[in-house]
């Protein structure tokens, strides 16, 4: 048998531009940090703790699905796919946050499916933050539809939504840009739109509907709310609803004891008893026992319809680029470290079967050096750790700009010890893992593709061929100093986001 010590890794290199551009988010996240309370590092390491799935630039979906939450810094294309299913193994966890199930950066190209899983047997779900079980979605561009598979969630998106959106009972959703189709409400909804709906608003009971442009059909259930800032094409009503329309309503009905304002006129209306009726303009219709108010003077009493203010876009865009700053800081620093005993690697049966022995290095964590490609060229590879909480770092060199193939099968129970491991890839840029991946991956400057992987993964640009799995990594953080922030932090960091944002897009018109 021969083996392989740990040992320090070697530098590399970073271009001007990404560096300038990691160095000014990293002043930010400092700015935004408690002194001496969370570095750059810690913030990437708490994220890979949070979040199965983090891509700082491009997604594409070829098959599978992630267990756990994720993070897109720009666009997501391919196939459907679906978003924090979690677990049905036991012992895969991850930390819970407020960190929504999806965020991304940009636009969508695929439909997606948002759930919130349980993780193994009667676990915390992957939405669970607090007292609360939710899932959340922040998406800053433009996406074709949402299928979202639990009640009480919250998305927000930035763009326009395409399809048909089915909302669960107790979900908010908040589009800046417009629903170029419709939407189908449950109880309990909240709808929030900054431009138009094109389609219908239809069903649920005890709604809180606002848009700030045009409605074709205005459709929602007894006891709801509605605040519109253009025209209705149609109202069909219901009872007990409070209706406000700063223009037109074309046509449309209402049910008892509902309250209808319009800014502008109003037009083939069939009235019920118990309704009050409001116009700035004219009224004609049917009355039906309701009280048409046309040309009406608005007052304290009736206040007049206005324009509701659109939903504020999520700022994910220049959250990736703290998210880059952060978890390249981690890589750097995983890189740095060194120990008193380092851990080996053994080979037997002609290289084939790799074990990588684990012993604690001095300091509460074991350390694995690996430089160049040609280890990767052996069959198999075997966890053999003292135990199931040891952290493992195992830094891996040497790769640069060649194409690293992956195709080792992972041996003996491996994935017990999945939540313990992060594989460091320090300076590679174009990463091919053709098997199962036990362990979570660290590869800020990689474009990976990969089947299933079995850990957190974090990569520039990441191609998914098949599933991301929990659990995350969970293990001590003996390698780092200082103190892991607590989920709360993270609100001081967004604080950093928007600075970030302006300062790249001062740049880039500096730059024309």
């Amino acid at each position: 048998m021969r083996r392989i010590e740990g040992r320090a890794a070697s530098g590399w290199v970073m271009s001007a531009t990404v560096r300038t551009t990691l160095l000014m988010a990293a002043a930010v996240s400092a700015m935004a940090a408690p002194a001496a309370a969370v570095t750059p590092a810690h913030a990437g390491l708490q994220a890979m703790r949070e979040l199965n799935l983090i891509v700082l630039d491009d997604l594409n979906v070829q098959g599978g699905e992630v267990e756990g939450k994720a993070f897109v810094g720009r666009n997501v294309t391919g196939n459907s796919t679906q978003i924090g299913i979690g677990s049905s193994a036991n012992g895969q966890g991850f930390t819970a946050s407020t960190r929504a199930t999806l965020s991304v950066g940009g636009s969508v190209s695929p439909t997606l499916n948002i759930n919130n899983g349980a993780n193994g047997t009667g676990g915390a779900k992957v939405g669970d933050f607090g007292v609360q079980n939710v899932f959340g979605v922040d998406i800053q561009g433009d996406v074709p539809g949402i299928s979202f598979n639990g009640t009480g969630g919250t998305a927000r998106i930035g763009g326009n939504v395409t399809n048909n959106l089915n909302l669960g009972a107790g979900t908010a959703l908040y589009v800046t840009g417009s629903l170029l189709n419709g939407v189908n409400l449950s109880d309990g909804v909240t709808l929030g739109v900054g431009g138009s709906v094109n389609g219908s608003i239809n069903g649920g009971q005890n709604t809180n509907v606002s848009v700030s442009g045009n409605v074709g059909t205005l459709g929602f259930g007894a006891g709801g709310t509605a605040t519109v800032g253009g025209n209705v094409q149609q109202l069909a009503g219901s009872n007990n609803q409070t209706v406000s329309v700063a223009g037109n309503i074309s046509q449309g009905n209402a049910g008892g004891g509902s309250v209808i304002k319009a800014g502008g006129s109003i037009t083939n209306f069939n009235g019920s008893s118990g309704v009050a009726v409001y116009a700035g303009g004219s009224i004609s219709g049917n009355t039906n026992g309701a009280t048409f108010n046309s040309n009406y003077s608005f007052n304290p009493l009736v206040p007049a319809p206005v324009v509701p203010a659109a939903p504020t876009a999520p700022a994910i865009a220049s959250e990736a680029l703290v998210m880059a700053a952060n978890v390249q800081a981690l890589s750097t620093t995983l890189a740095s470290l060194t120990v008193t005993t380092p851990s080996t690697i053994g080979f037997t049966g002609g290289n084939q079967t790799a074990y990588f022995n684990a012993v604690d290095g001095g300091s509460g964590f074991a350390l694995f050096s690996i430089n160049g490609s040609s280890f990767f060229n052996t069959q198999q590879f075997s966890y053999n750790f003292p135990n199931t909480s040891l952290p493992v770092i195992i830094n891996v060199t040497g790769i640069g700009s060649n194409a690293l193939s992956i195709n080792s099968n992972f041996i003996n129970n491996a994935r017990a010890n999945n939540p313990q491991v992060i594989w460091n890839f320090v300076d590679a840029t174009n990463i091919n893992i053709g098997a199962q991946f036990q362990g979570s991956i660290l590869a800020p400057l990689a474009s990976i593709t990969a089947k299933v992987v079995e850990g957190s993964v974090v990569a520039r640009n990441y191609t998914m061929q098949d599933e991301v799995h929990l659990g995350t990594f969970q293990a001590a953080d003996t390698f780092m100093a200082g103190a892991i922030p607590e989920p709360s932090a993270w609100a001081m960091l967004i604080a950093g986001f928007g600075l970030v944002g302006a300062m790249a897009r001062r740049r880039r018109s500096l730059a024309a």
